[in-house]
């Protein structure tokens, strides 16, 4: 009898712990803000979507932008690299430069993979008036 107890507490003991490891959920991978950080980005193309969706990728060629996890950015512009902070929320990203002329511009539809970055930003200017591109980044 006692081994017959012991034998069914040890069967009871395993099956809760087998069914305690499995659960419900799935891993659903890397969260966009670790992909956002995960390596440097390179710019792939950019269409003027307020001119006839106008590819103007050649005017920003070889520029690039790293995004760092303590909420710090980069980003090369050629002749210049500027850096500042951002905050990453739902599909967008603010960013906020550490120094020069104050500004904050706002990338919206923002889509990251482990491979391309896609976000679309409106540059205000009073004299070409509201512009705005979509980029792709690789």
């Amino acid at each position: 009898m006692k081994t017959t107890h012991t034998y069914l507490t040890c069967l009871v003991i395993l099956s809760v712990m087998i069914l305690g490891a499995c659960n419900n959920k799935t891993d659903d991978g890397p969260n966009e803000a670790s992909l956002l950080t995960a390596k440097g980005w390179t710019i792939k193309t950019v269409i003027d979507q307020t001119n006839s969706n106008t590819d103007v990728t050649n005017g920003f060629s070889g520029k690039t932008a790293q995004f760092n996890s303590d909420g710090t950015y980069s980003h090369n512009l050629g002749s210049v690299t500027e850096s500042g902070s951002y905050v990453f929320g739902g599909n967008t990203v603010t960013l906020t430069p550490g120094s020069g002329t104050p500004y904050t511009a706002s990338l919206t539809e923002v889509s990251v993979t482990s491979t391309q970055l896609t976000f679309k930003v409106t540059l205000n200017n009073e004299k070409t008036g509201s512009i705005t591109y979509a980029f792709t980044m690789e």
